[in-house]
């Protein structure tokens, strides 16, 4: 039967491995992109909503099909929002979740103005 590994030896490890992380280029070259993220996400949402208020208010019943395009253009927008979240929470995470709140009340909006008749 294997012994569990001592306290230590999983602490040295986890130092290690923390270090590695924090010198890699890979942390380097994603280390402060989640606020291009957030900001793209938020622009891409309120473009989804324009997008789909146009399209509500000027278009026609026949070509409600294009109301696709906001709806996924929102998730789109939700997903690169989702990408800036932090594992803990802090005010950032807040924020974010806040953010993400309204893209989800957007995508509700699109789908209720694409089945709801003017």
């Amino acid at each position: 039967m294997l012994e569990p590994r001592s306290a230590d030896a999983h602490t040295l490890l986890a130092d290690r491995w923390e270090g590695l992380r924090r010198n890699s280029s890979i942390a380097l070259q994603t280390q402060g992109n989640e606020r291009s993220h957030l900001a793209r996400g938020a622009a891409l949402a309120c473009g989804a909503f324009v997008l789909a208020l146009l399209l509500r208010f000027y278009g026609w019943d026949a070509g409600r099909w294009l109301m696709a395009g906001p709806f996924t253009l929102c998730l789109i927008a939700t997903s690169d929002a989702v990408r800036s979240m932090h594992v803990r929470w802090d005010l950032h995470h807040g924020g974010v979740l806040f953010l993400l709140y309204a893209d989800m009340m957007l995508l509700t909006l699109i789908a209720v103005w694409t089945v709801w008749p003017l």
